[in-house]
């Protein structure tokens, strides 16, 4: 069974380096935010860089529904400053 898990902006962009983003639709279901997602996207809506793959591939699972962008409903207090 595959677990929800939510993107931060520098997993993707470490998968992406490994060569390992491939594989994180096998084991689960990709979320991110939309702060993220605008972080990820920078170098191609903001710096018009074409042909970067990471955002690339980030706007194309995006548009196939493999990631779903959602925002947080409520904030959470489940971690301590730092």
């Amino acid at each position: 069974m595959k677990q929800n898990v939510s993107l931060d902006a520098s997993f993707w962009i470490n998968a992406c380096n490994a060569d390992l983003v491939q594989f994180l639709s096998d084991y689960f279901v990709l979320f991110a935010c939309n702060v993220v997602a605008q972080e990820i996207r920078y170098p191609l809506d903001v710096l018009n860089i074409e042909g970067v793959a990471g955002p690339s591939l980030f706007v194309e699972w995006c548009e196939s529904d493999i990631v779903t962008l959602q925002d947080p409903e409520e904030p959470v207090d489940w971690y301590q400053r730092g």
